[in-house]
């Protein structure tokens, strides 16, 4: 989705459907909204250039189920909303999203990254471990990617959407690698966010206290409840 852009230079907000070019009323129901900022086709490649994997382009804000009882998710929702809805990629504003495996981590991040999408920036979704992989694999003369131009697609992402941080191999050129693009998020004052089931201790333990130090001055830290989400979808 292409948005207007402002004398400024900042891209013109519709006070109706918040720049998205969606509506979404109170029963759920999705309209397009009548400013005709909405372009399918631009936000379908948008979505292929991300890389978000089948199973998570489908997972939306708006589907991320909470009960009435569940307030800590709510809350998790509601800073998530309002995260996607005031994105701007000339701020270093990030997330770290930490909790236990299949806590719905991942669903708030790529709904994250679908809005930020439809608001006409760029993103991209990496899995840290199969990143490592394509990396490594980068050095086989026969591979048709190159180092440099994965992490040169890295790095031109506006939001860049980091995927299980603390779940890849524990080997010196991985945690080089990693503080590499978390230094360069870092200094370009580009937003990184972070999915782990790590805490503090165990992020450092795996990838040093320079990556620890720079997710913490760059992103806010959210945590999710133990209660795996997987789970509650299915009740």
């Amino acid at each position: 989705m292409a948005a207007a852009e402002s004398k400024n230079g900042e891209r013109a907000v519709c006070p109706h459907c918040g720049g998205y070019g969606l509506v979404v009323a109170p029963d759920g129901s999705v309209s397009k909204c009548a400013c005709g900022l909405w372009d399918e086709e631009q936000y379908r490649v948008a979505v292929e250039r991300a890389r978000i994997p089948a199973r998570f382009r489908s997972k939306r804000l708006a589907t991320f189920k909470v009960g009435k009882s569940d307030a800590a998710r709510r809350e998790i929702r509601r800073f998530a909303e309002s995260y996607a809805k005031t994105f701007r990629p000339t701020e270093e504003k990030g997330l770290v999203l930490r909790g236990g495996t299949g806590s719905g981590k991942t669903h708030i991040a790529t709904g994250i990254l679908h809005e930020v999408l439809a608001r006409g920036y760029s993103g991209l979704y990496v899995n840290v471990s199969n990143l490592m992989a394509r990396l490594q694999h980068s050095y086989d003369p026969e591979s048709a990617e190159r180092q440099e131009d994965i992490l040169a697609e890295i790095e031109r992402a506006e939001l860049l959407v980091f995927d299980d941080l603390g779940a890849e191999s524990a080997k010196d050129w991985i945690r080089d690698r990693i503080y590499l693009i978390v230094n360069n998020r870092y200094e370009s004052c580009r937003p990184i966010l972070v999915t782990t089931n790590c805490d503090d201790a165990e992020l450092a333990a795996r990838n040093g206290d320079r990556v620890v130090s720079r997710l913490h001055e760059m992103c806010a830290v959210l945590t999710f409840p133990d209660e795996d989400y997987r789970f509650l979808e299915m009740r």
